[in-house]
């Protein structure tokens, strides 16, 4: 019986899966897709099933998300932008739904940081640079300012409240999460920027994130990432996520689903086909020894 009601549950998860998939729309199995997050907005609505309350969005740059959260309903949205200058510009863009906050998140209010504003924009950082250097030969710092730290459990607003939060702040993740304080525990859908590699140096890599979250009842269920040795991780609270998906077997189908997904979407349509066509091969070789 209980080997039968297993089997059911895979079936019908499986069919849940499958119907995410393909509501997603064809770019699902697009293998070269600008995104502007590795994992888009929309899987983590139609895929993921999350719904927000509200969105607190850590490292906002000039807000290239906007468009994706509005359309996929994750309004109001809480901008953080360490940058001054880039904070300024992001309060022209958004509209009535978000709120715009300079700030460096940090584990400690008022500590003098070295903020390090790079060519490109999107590459400035608290830290220096490690192996970023060598995989991105044409970013460099233009200058150093010094400004100063924010927890972000002083700085943020009483309403709205979110639940779902993207952090984006080049290597200092670790720190946002821990000057968030007992705030994380209002949160149910964690979406960060993880490296495996010192990217830039001193920081802390995803193992010691997973651990930190772990202590705050989230699960990493995707991570997707780039030949740098960085890339997108989405955490979930595991309470939410078994409740969601009724069981620890979908969930665990889902996350398995979503990886094999990850690793078919980078494969460029002719990479694919040979895929396919190898794997098809060994298995008819396999059946007729």
């Amino acid at each position: 019986m209980r080997r039968l009601l297993a089997i059911d549950s895979l079936v019908s998860s499986a069919g849940d899966v499958c119907r995410a998939i393909f509501s997603t729309g064809s770019a699902f199995f697009i293998g070269v897709v600008d995104y502007k997050v590795l994992i888009p907005v929309r899987h983590l609505k139609r895929f993921w099933r999350i719904e927000p309350s509200a969105t607190l969005h850590v490292g906002a740059h000039l807000g290239e998300e906007q468009a994706d959260y509005h359309r996929y309903g994750f309004d109001p949205i809480i901008w953080i932008e360490a940058h001054p200058e880039l904070a300024d510009k992001l309060k022209l863009r958004v509209d009535a739904h978000s709120l715009v906050i300079q700030a460096v998140a940090w584990n400690t209010d008022g500590e003098e940081l070295s903020f390090k504003i790079t060519n490109d924009g999107q590459s400035s950082s608290v830290f220096d640079f490690g192996t970023l250097k060598e995989s991105y030969p044409e970013i460099h710092v233009e200058e150093s300012r010094t400004l100063l730290s924010s927890r972000l459990d002083s700085i943020l607003p009483e309403a709205p409240k979110p639940n779902f939060l993207n952090l984006d702040i080049q290597g200092a993740e670790h720190q946002a999460l821990e000057g968030l304080g007992n705030l994380l525990n209002d949160f149910d859908y964690i979406y960060s920027e993880v490296n495996r590699t010192q990217l830039y140096n001193d920081i802390k890599e995803v193992v010691e994130i997973d651990r930190y979250l772990e202590r705050y009842g989230f699960v990493r269920v995707a991570t997707y990432w780039t030949n740098a040795g960085w890339g997108d991780a989405l955490y979930l609270k595991r309470r939410w996520a078994l409740t969601k998906f009724r069981s620890e077997l979908r969930l665990q189908i889902r996350i398995g689903i979503y990886w094999i997904w990850q690793i078919v979407a980078k494969l460029s349509p002719g990479r694919l086909l040979s895929w396919v066509l190898g794997n098809a091969i060994r298995l008819s070789r396999s059946k007729s020894q």
